[in-house]
């Protein structure tokens, strides 16, 4: 894949994860600040990753259906653009779950098309690689969006901080006019639930390991913001827990991209899920702000490892012909994991604590890791 390739997908990518990382620790204080429950917004996030997961999934089908990846790129980043304007100015929660719910289903098919325009480029020696450096946008966009979000709230209030994601939105379908596309003349009933059939025995486990690991990191992810709200830290502090969660994994992801490239997916896929496991450990202790930060550095290099190296696995194992719609439906499993994590987490807070859910969080953590053995050699 050429740089000039590589660096535009990374800009559009970046976009979407800056944003979505950004809101996403306001995103509970926010909407219980409008007179929402603790469990209302644990709906309310479920409810806009079931839009990701939604958006993701239609990628695939729309990338192999009508083969215009890139147009679509573009015209879904100049669509987000009035929607964050209007997010800035509403008040309503269910209107604000509509324009969230449009915005995370848009985010997801930029997300998804990127994934796919780069494994159907990348050669096979170079997937770890390429994959490593494209989902550096996931922490990259969270120290932007962590370091900037919360502290343009407290200076200038939640509309201005719309107003000027808005403005950052235009880099995504800038960028996608430098990006090359690809046209596949043979796909053929491309994109349905019938090439699900047609997928190697291990694409299920890795995409069944994503999903339950999905559940268990967002529903930590949900608890850190609800406590560091209960124990009055800053907004600027809640978000900036997850903006310096992910300092770390940025020299260690393309490192160990690469290194699957060479050694094999296996190892480095239950590194990822093992941080997962520590992280939600970590989590059920944390009182003091350093806590919390070793406990988002664990969370965001699972979720860092397991989509890049996951990826990369799933160029291995599915045929190009398919590769749209195996890579949505791999990249939408995170967020299936997220609607569920994210309604567990509000419903039990609610009504039996954060340490309850995190224990849960914990057992499911541990399920997810054990899911991943039968990919050994693979």
């Amino acid at each position: 894949m050429s740089n000039k390739q590589l660096a535009a997908l990374f800009a559009c990518s970046l976009v979407p994860w800056t944003i979505g990382t950004g809101l996403l620790p306001l995103l509970p204080v926010y909407v219980t600040q409008t007179g929402a429950s603790q469990s209302a917004a644990g709906y309310f996030l479920a409810f806009c990753y079931a839009a990701l997961a939604l958006g993701t999934a239609a990628a695939g089908w729309l990338s192999d259906r009508f083969q215009r990846r890139k147009q679509m790129i573009i015209l879904v980043g100049f669509a987000c653009i009035p929607i964050l304007m209007l997010v800035g100015q509403a008040e309503d929660i269910w209107v604000l779950a509509l324009l969230f719910g449009t915005l995370f289903f848009l985010g997801g098919v930029v997300i998804a098309l990127v994934s796919i325009i780069a494994g159907l480029f990348a050669g096979e020696e170079e997937r770890g690689r390429v994959f490593g450096i494209l989902l550096l946008t996931a922490p990259v966009g969270a120290i932007i969006g962590g370091f900037s979000t919360g502290y343009l709230v407290d200076l200038w209030g939640y509309a201005t901080m719309f107003s000027i994601l808005a403005a950052f939105c235009m880099l995504g379908p800038l960028a996608a006019l430098l990006i090359q596309d690809k046209y596949l003349q043979q796909v053929e009933r491309a994109g349905d639930f019938s090439t699900l059939r047609n997928f190697p025995g291990g694409y299920y486990f890795l995409v069944t390991a994503s999903l339950v690991s999905g559940a268990a990191m967002f529903n930590a992810v949900l608890v850190r913001s609800l406590e560091m709200d209960t124990l009055d830290f800053s907004t600027a502090a809640i978000t900036g827990a997850a903006a310096v969660g992910s300092i770390a994994s940025i020299p260690l992801q393309p490192l160990i991209g690469r290194l699957s490239d060479k050694s094999g997916r296996f190892p480095y896929l239950v590194l990822g899920y093992s941080a997962g496991v520590l992280g939600v450990i970590v989590m059920g202790f944390s009182q003091q702000i350093w806590q919390f930060w070793l406990a988002s550095v664990l969370l965001t290099l699972l979720i860092s490892i397991s989509t890049s190296v996951g990826s990369a696995l799933v160029t291995d194992l599915v045929p190009a012909v398919n590769l749209g719609s195996g890579m949505s439906w791999f990249n939408s499993t995170i967020w299936v994991g997220g609607i569920i994590g994210y309604a567990s987490a509000g419903y039990l807070v609610q009504n039996s604590g954060a340490g309850e859910s995190l224990a849960a969080a914990g057992m499911v953590m541990v399920i997810s890791l054990l899911l991943l053995f039968p990919l050994r050699g693979k």
